[in-house]
């Protein structure tokens, strides 16, 4: 609060108002919130978690398998010569 404080004593009055109303705001409508929103952003947090960690197994085992055909195409060529 002290850093927004020294910021807030650079700028003018109005928008130091004007600030003052928005954070106001801000802090009032997360404070407002129900309970229930907060559990469903952390089961949000944790399904996104989830699905970029099995997006990111699928990709490299598909570029396994693009690195095991590629072995592959080498050694046909390799027996055809």
């Amino acid at each position: 609060m002290n850093s927004l404080s020294s910021l807030l004593a650079e700028t003018s009055e109005q928008t130091i108002r004007q600030l003052t109303e928005q954070i106001n705001a801000i802090h009032t409508r997360i404070a407002t919130q129900p309970e229930w929103a907060f559990n469903l952003l952390w089961m949000l947090a944790i399904i996104t978690t989830v699905v970029v960690i099995v997006i990111f197994h699928r990709q490299k085992r598909i570029a396994q398998n693009q690195v095991d055909l590629g072995r592959l195409i080498a050694q046909l060529i390799e027996q055809e010569k």
